[in-house]
């Protein structure tokens, strides 16, 4: 699985220069196409009214992306849920659910919420709805979601990957055209660590130039501790400067997630990387299990979603220390604090290009 998806991710990188990889982009491209297309009618046809769409009795928060995956969805949704909670108030939490990771590492970190996983996310919520008192709803990835109606459209963008390579699904891994930030109350730039400020500086410009008046917040994530699950150890990140540890990893950007344990001073011996979601096969595991005896490595080191989508998977094979990470708000923090506290005291936000 893993050598399919270095071929996949080098034909449509463009690195592959080789006459199947070429003919093959050919046909992803002509994917895209259809994609695009259809993409197009199915909003089209909910912006008409000819496609039923649903608003909620409380106000809807959607954090969603232009590309598929790697954008810091989750941890800016647990920034949110932060919030609202400090402000003595209840949040629902939509999941779409591939992996149930997101869902489980919610309710593990804020026990007290209403997370809610299904496709149709209308339904769900409205279940909730009427059996708790909810005075939020926050939908995971829900910019494509046409069919439930939101009051604001949080857009995540990866610093280093903005647009991916331009295309759109098959060929690349945009979901939309980046045009449709118009539609966007706010953009929250996020994977900015160590990046030139001119380079940040740009993006914004050609951000604000597809939508002028567009909320621009700038986030970061930092390591905050490292821990064990299965044994409640924690240690703090200053403590793994030198270790050399193998690290397991499923998620849709792991160069961030290589680039920050390279900065904790992290000797990656072997870096295990698999697809976003991907489910952990007990046979992969004893093989990870069978590397670290015959390479004398002691030390396993995997992400938070990749415990818990695999957590009972791991039990009695793999003991990993989990990265947990911190998001922190750089810029655009008082605007972010205006918007929120707005749909908490019930005040629903408008506009021109959104689905309402």
């Amino acid at each position: 699985m893993a050598r399919l998806t270095d071929y996949f991710l080098s034909v449509i990188e463009g690195s592959r220069q080789s006459l199947d990889a070429r003919f093959l982009r050919g046909v992803l491209r002509g994917g895209s196409l259809f994609y695009g297309a259809g993409s197009a009618m199915t909003r089209a046809l909910y912006e008409s009214g000819s496609f039923p769409k649903k608003r909620l009795s409380v106000p809807v928060v959607s954090v969603g992306n232009l590309t598929w995956g790697g954008t810091g969805k989750t941890p800016f949704v647990a920034e949110l849920v932060k919030r609202v909670l400090a402000a003595g108030k209840m949040p629902l939490v939509l999941i779409r659910g591939y992996g149930n990771d997101e869902s489980k590492m919610l309710r593990e970190n804020f026990p007290s919420i209403r997370v809610g996983v299904g496709r149709d996310r209308a339904r769900v919520a409205e279940r909730f709805l009427r059996d708790s008192k909810i005075d939020l709803v926050i939908c995971d990835d829900a910019f494509q979601h046409w069919r439930l109606a939101r009051d604001w459209d949080i857009v995540m963008m990866n610093g280093r990957s903005p647009e991916g390579n331009g295309f759109l699904i098959p060929r690349g891994s945009l979901r939309e055209p980046v045009s449709a930030l118009r539609r966007a109350h706010s953009v929250v730039l996020t994977h900015t660590e160590g990046m030139n400020p001119s380079e940040i500086g740009r993006l914004w410009e050609r951000i604000r130039s597809i939508s002028p008046g567009i909320d621009c917040i700038e986030a970061a994530h930092r390591p905050l501790c490292f821990c064990r699950p299965f044994t409640g150890e924690t240690r703090l990140p200053e403590s793994f400067r030198g270790v050399r540890a193998a690290v397991l990893s499923g998620i849709g950007f792991p160069v961030s997630f290589r680039k920050t344990l390279g900065e904790v001073g992290i000797e990656t011996v072997k870096f295990f990387e698999f697809p976003d979601h991907h489910h952990f096969r007990k046979t992969e595991l004893f093989e990870i299990r069978d590397f670290l005896g015959r390479s004398g490595v002691t030390e396993l080191i995997t992400t938070e979603k990749d415990f818990f989508r695999a957590s009972e998977s791991f039990r009695g094979i793999l003991n990993p220390w989990v990265l947990k990470m911190e998001l922190r708000i750089i810029q655009g923090g008082e605007r972010l604090a205006e918007r929120l506290a707005g749909l908490l005291e019930g005040k629903r936000l408008t506009n021109p290009g959104a689905v309402t």
